[in-house]
């Protein structure tokens, strides 16, 4: 009777468990993690940079597409209004050789990590008012000067960096509502 007994229970308990197995359950619900709530803005890791520089004037423009000059160490942006230009070449500066040629491996990678973060709509073109710069940054000689510069920005595992300056731009060839805008 006793043995009866404990195989009863036992056999209830089993059917219990498997009950509760084959019941569905409701996961708890977890916040985003932090990467996904930045991902909500459409700027994502550059959110905070992008709306700095056009605080007092400027715009952005999506990059189209992103062209590297591996031997000048230079990117050209093609956006919807058309080219950016030739960006401000980066310079390699170190005391030796190996200095050096670590140094170039590292923008190198940049500029290519730049142009794989344009093709996933994670690289911004900003156009901002020269008066955001500090002075001496200002100071552009030649004939061509315009009161506006541009960078690029990209979304590089997951921080924001300026890949490439644009000293001189010129937005006589960016729709007149995109100009109104800038002066805003």
């Amino acid at each position: 009777m006793k043995v009866a007994t404990l195989v009863i229970a036992c056999i209830m308990a089993v059917l219990s468990t498997a009950a509760d197995a084959a019941r569905p359950r409701k996961p708890a619900p977890r916040p985003p993690p932090p990467a996904q709530q930045a991902a909500q803005d459409p700027f994502k890791a550059c959110d905070l940079q992008l709306r700095d520089y056009i605080r007092d004037g400027g715009t952005w423009l999506t990059p189209t597409g992103v062209k590297m000059d591996e031997a000048r160490l230079t990117l050209d942006v093609t956006h919807a209004f058309g080219q950016s230009g030739r960006s401000v070449p980066r310079f390699i500066r170190g005391d030796s050789d190996e200095e050096r040629r670590q140094q170039l491996r590292a923008h190198l990678s940049e500029l290519r990590e730049a142009v794989e973060a344009a093709k996933a709509a994670r690289a911004w073109f900003v156009i901002a008012s020269k008066t955001m710069l500090p002075t001496a940054a200002r100071a552009v000689t030649g004939e061509n000067t315009s009161p506006w510069y541009a960078l690029l920005l990209a979304d590089i595992g997951g921080k924001c960096r300026t890949v490439a300056q644009y000293p001189n731009v010129a937005v006589e060839n960016l729709p007149p509502e995109v100009r109104a805008e800038m002066e805003r």
